[in-house]
């Protein structure tokens, strides 16, 4: 049982209501909590964080493994849940998945390391170290630096969203956001 009650359908505003009721897409439990934000803020929050699924340029893989370091670093086991569903699904091998969960992200490959290694940072320091910055910026250029930070703020603030209010577990797993897509 959730922390926070899920909203009432009838005591959110028409937008909202519309959106329950749109057929084009599956309803996670994170995303009905977050219905309690007051409706100026959940449309921006709602769109930003379709878009870091839509309009992301990261490539998928390199993608789970920075939201699977927010999601570790926040334990976060809502996340967990869905991405490392996602993460298999991919393709990635359980030593990477294992190389997140306990931090050793030397033993993954260089664009894997940089992305862990910067997203670790910014998560527990707010900012990177030097090195860090100049190793991911060489590898991925600048608009990818800041499509990072943007995708590490929604996965942080979800992680913190599911843990307030106590979202349970949905009972299947995202399994792939293509799929997730074409369902509508």
């Amino acid at each position: 049982m959730s922390r926070i009650p899920y909203p009432e359908p009838s005591d959110l505003s028409d937008a909202k209501r519309a959106f329950l009721a749109a057929p084009s897409h599956r309803l996670l439990n994170v995303v009905r909590m977050a219905l309690h934000t007051p409706d100026g803020l959940w449309e921006r929050q709602r769109d930003l964080s379709a878009a870091t699924v839509l309009m992301s340029s990261m490539d998928p893989m390199l993608r789970e493994v920075l939201i699977l370091t927010v999601a570790h670093l926040s334990r976060s086991g809502y996340e967990l849940h869905h991405h490392l569903s996602i993460a298999r699904n991919l393709g990635m091998e359980e030593a990477v998945l294992g190389a997140l969960e306990r931090g050793d992200y030397a033993a993954l490959g260089e664009q894997e390391r940089a992305v862990a290694r910067f997203t670790a940072e910014v998560v527990r320091d707010v900012s990177p170290s030097d090195a860090t910055l100049d190793e991911a910026r060489a590898l991925f250029g600048d608009p990818m630096i800041f499509e990072m930070i943007a995708i590490i703020g929604v996965y942080m603030m979800t992680a913190r969203v599911a843990a307030v209010g106590g979202c349970e577990p949905d009972q299947t797993a995202v399994s792939s956001w293509d799929r997730e897509k074409a369902a509508g």
